[in-house]
Formats: C-alpha cells, sequence, structure tokens
C-alpha cells in the first residue's frame, strides 16, 4: 500500500464558467505552507505566501461498526477579500485512511471530487484553472497528510469542505483503538546525503523526501496565542461485543450505553482545539468461548457481510514458555525532545530496563544529529550491565537534529544468536520528512526481527 498513496490524487471541478480570476491583493499577514498545522485553508498572495482563511466551524464524526470506522469532518471557512481568490487546505487523516468522498462548497455551487491519477489530476486541475472554472486538487503528501489547492473563490464566498474516509481500527494486545489526527506537526528534514547530492536522482526515497518539504512542514504554534480551530467532535461505536471499557488517554469523554450494543460518545467539553491527536480504546468483556459478530450492508444490488470473531480470554498457565530476547532501545534526544518529552522518554527506558530477564541481552542507541551506542554489541542484562545502562538512560538531555536513519541502521544490523527473540523499542516524538527512506530499511533489514 505505501507505493501507492503518492501516486493518486483527487481532482474536482465544475464545468460551469465562473467569472475571470483576478490575481489576490491583500494586506493580511504573510504565511508560508509552515501555518497551516492544524487542517488550516489560506489564499495565495501574488508573491506566493499565504493569508489565512477564517475558520467558521469545524465537526468530525466518526461511525465506528466492528474494526471499520467511517468519518465524516466538515470545516467551513470564508472569503473576506475583495477579489477572486485561489486557496490551499491542508489537513491530517489516519495513515491507513482510504478517502471516498470529498465535496466542496463554495457559495451556492457543490463540487463533487473523482480520484485520478495523481499527474493527470494536476493537468485537469490547471486547465479548469486556467479557463476560470472553480476547481480543487487534493494531493496525498504523507499517508496521513493531504492538501487540497481551490481555484477562483468569489468574494466574500463561503467555502464549506466536507471529507469522508474509512480505515480499518488498531487492534493491538486484546483492545481496540482508533486515533483521529487533528494537527499536522512538524517534521525535521535531514540534509540529502553526499551520493543523493550527486545522483540528483528524483527516483531515490530520500531525495525525494526532501524536494517536497515545503508542501509538509508545520511549525509549533505559541501557547500563549489561546486555544483555535476548536472541533466538535461525536462518536457511535458498535463494537460487535460486550465491553468492559472505554476510554480515551487523549480527552476526557461522556459516554452514553444505547442499550442496543451502541454507544454515544462525545466531549465532556464540548468542542477542543486541534492541537493533538484523539485517541478511543475499548476493550471486550473477558469470555470463555469466541464471540461471533455479523455486520450487513447493502450497496445497489450487492450485499456485503463481514464478520468478526472475538477470541476468548487466553490461559496463561497454558501460554507457551517466554523466549529470551534481544532488545535494542533507540531514543531520540534531539532538540524536539526538550523538556516534558525527554523527562518521559527516560523513564519509559528506565521502566524498560528493570523489566528485563536475567536471559535476555540488549543495547542502547541515542541519536540526535548524530548517533551513538551504549555497548558495542548487546550484552547480558545483569546487574551490572544494568546499572551502566540506567546511569546513561538519567543523564540523556535533548539538543541537535532528528537523524533517524542511522541510527535505526545500527539497530537493524546486528543478528542475534538463533534462541533470542530480537525487539527494536524506537523511543521519539519526533515527525520527519524522510519517512518513505525509513520504512524502505526496515522493509528491506527488518528479518525476523520486530521493531
Amino acid at each position: 500500500m505505501a507505493r501507492i498513496w503518492c501516486q493518486l490524487a483527487l481532482v474536482i471541478v465544475t464545468f460551469t464558467v465562473a467569472a475571470p480570476a483576478v490575481q489576490a491583493q491583500t494586506a493580511s499577514p504573510s504565511l508560508s505552507i509552515d501555518d497551516l498545522e492544524n487542517g488550516g485553508f489560506a489564499f495565495r498572495n501574488d508573491d506566493g505566501s499565504l493569508a489565512l482563511a477564517p475558520l467558521l466551524t469545524s465537526e468530525a464524526s466518526y461511525s465506528i461498526d466492528g474494526i471499520l470506522a467511517r468519518a465524516t469532518i466538515t470545516q467551513q471557512f470564508i472569503n473576506p477579500h475583495d477579489e477572486w481568490q485561489e486557496g490551499i487546505y491542508l489537513f491530517p487523516l489516519p495513515e491507513t485512511a482510504a478517502v471516498d468522498t470529498l465535496t466542496m462548497h463554495i457559495g451556492d455551487r457543490v463540487i463533487e471530487g473523482r480520484i485520478e491519477r495523481r499527474e493527470e489530476a494536476r493537468v485537469q486541475y490547471e486547465a479548469a484553472a486556467e479557463a476560470g472554472q472553480q476547481a480543487s486538487l487534493v494531493e496525498q503528501e504523507r499517508p496521513n497528510m493531504f492538501t487540497a489547492s481551490v481555484a477562483n473563490i468569489a468574494p466574500g464566498a463561503l467555502i464549506r469542505i466536507e471529507i469522508a474516509f474509512q480505515h480499518a481500527v488498531d487492534v493491538r494486545d486484546g483492545s481496540y483503538s482508533l486515533r483521529l489526527p487533528l494537527v499536522v506537526g512538524p517534521r525535521f528534514t535531514p540534509e540529502p546525503s553526499a551520493a543523493l547530492l550527486v545522483s540528483n536522482n528524483p527516483a531515490e526515497p530520500e531525495h525525494a523526501a526532501a524536494v517536497d518539504a515545503d508542501r509538509v512542514m508545520a511549525p509549533v504554534l505559541n501557547p500563549a496565542d489561546g486555544l483555535i480551530n476548536l472541533v466538535h467532535l461525536t462518536l457511535n461505536l458498535a463494537p460487535g461485543f460486550p465491553l468492559s471499557a472505554i476510554e480515551s488517554s487523549s480527552h476526557p469523554l461522556d459516554i452514553t450505553d444505547n442499550r442496543d450494543g451502541s454507544y454515544s460518545i462525545t466531549i465532556t467539553d464540548g468542542v477542543i482545539p486541534a492541537n493533538k491527536d484523539f485517541e478511543l480504546v475499548w476493550s471486550p468483556a473477558p469470555e470463555a468461548s469466541p464471540h461471533i459478530t455479523l455486520y450487513r450492508e447493502q450497496i445497489g444490488d450487492q450485499t456485503y457481510i463481514l464478520g468478526l470473531v472475538t477470541p476468548p480470554v487466553t490461559d496463561q498457565a497454558n501460554a507457551p514458555p517466554r523466549m529470551p530476547r534481544e532488545v535494542i532501545f533507540v531514543i531520540d534526544t534531539s532538540g524536539s525532545m526538550s523538556g516534558e518529552s525527554i523527562r518521559q522518554a527516560r523513564s519509559a527506558l528506565l521502566m524498560a530496563l528493570q523489566r528485563l530477564h536475567n536471559d535476555d541481552r540488549f543495547n542502547i542507541i541515542r541519536f540526535a544529529s548524530d548517533h551513538a551506542a551504549l555497548f558495542d554489541s548487546p550484552v547480558a542484562a545483569d546487574p551490572d550491565n544494568l546499572l551502566i545502562a540506567m546511569d546513561f538512560a538519567a543523564s540523556l538531555d535533548s539538543g541537535g537534529g532528528t537523524n533517524m536513519l542511522p541510527a535505526l541502521q545500527t539497530a537493524l544490523a546486528d543478528e542475534p544468536p538463533a534462541r533470542y527473540l530480537k525487539q527494536i523499542i524506537f523511543i521519539t516524538d519526533g515527525s520527519v520528512s524522510n519517512e518513505s527512506r525509513l520504512f524502505a530499511e526496515v522493509s528491506q533489514s527488518l528479518g525476523n526481527a520486530r521493531l
């Protein structure tokens, strides 16, 4: 799937000719695409800079049936200027989301989207914009980030954007969860390697990450600016099995049991600022036998069935014996980890070290602009080595860039003895612009290890 997302785009064109577009002249403060971190909308000035559009409303609704989640996001903006405008809209999505609907309401016109190859979509968008037609182009910049370019927006026009997408919920350790990104965070862009500078080959993953970095950057807003970009979020959860808990680590919830196997969920505060991801986790009630649920949907003359089998609680007494592990901890000490992030990372690393067994092996790799391993090779998790590691972990501080790749390559390079299960634990808060290169490295080098 990672090879597909960079090739597709949504092109949205109306074939009713609008009034001729006029170059925008605005006295609004000049911005760059970096400033659209919360899924904002902005108009292009003559010099290519952006003027932020006022956000009027923002709503998100989720419907979760079994392991499938469908979301509809609606945001409304206005063109406050006296000139025709071209705008750009940046919004985050879950990594595995598949966009199936995009509708633009510009004034009294409704514009529906269709999926095209990325290159074809851009040609159609530019042709429609040149002809004075209202058009929009949506491009996936990363697995979890989309941009939409909108042409020929009339003075004073209301702009309402509705996007619908589906994705599978995450199933892990006996619990189900979903994460809705509400913010596009800043990404670190490493310098191109010497080899790439010589080859200048756009096909190279690292080079590709660098050339579009200006389309995916977003700085952290100053907390002193107050709460902005408020979102109203509602969810309907039909898990298909009895639950023991519904919770969120990110926001307080109000939960209503609908007595039909579903739950209505809202945010306790009514609205939330779009300054971090929303997470929802639900856990099945323990059962001695498997629980089977069928979901049915009729689309036209076709009937679709989804079957969900929830396994019984595992009897730990009959679980297979634990394998000794070789654990490589890779910890981010870059500048973005300053403050609470590095304190939490140190705490997590210390806790993980304390949970190692005496038949395990381990090593620690810290990275920022450079990287270094604590030991030359993995060592036994004996008291002496653990004491050295805990002193090292407690001394870690933040500073520098976020060059993940060399540290990841070092962690992947070691091949443990056959009886060890290799695990790589990556501790970071960072987003980087060369993630395609990282994914390729993992795919090529992970082998039987777990990351």
